[in-house]
């Protein structure tokens, strides 16, 4: 009796290889689903950081073009 158990488990096949590369699999859905907020959200975070850094560096007037600090 163990030996057709044994037996059994080294007859099976593993899945066919169509199978596998028909679909995306869920956790590459997710990264596809997740990627366009997390680069979203980074912009948001990451542009004011630099832009801040930029403008430290320069006397930053609206009305008047930028001035390196002396």
């Amino acid at each position: 009796m163990l030996n057709r158990t044994a037996d059994n488990v080294a007859r099976a096949t593993p899945e066919p290889l169509a199978k596998r590369i028909r679909g995306i699999s869920d956790k590459g859905l997710a990264w596809l689903f997740i990627s366009p907020t997390i680069l979203l959200l980074l912009a948001i975070n990451i542009f004011p950081l630099f832009w801040a850094i930029y403008l430290s560096f320069t006397n930053y007037r609206a009305n008047r073009p930028n001035e390196v600090v002396k």
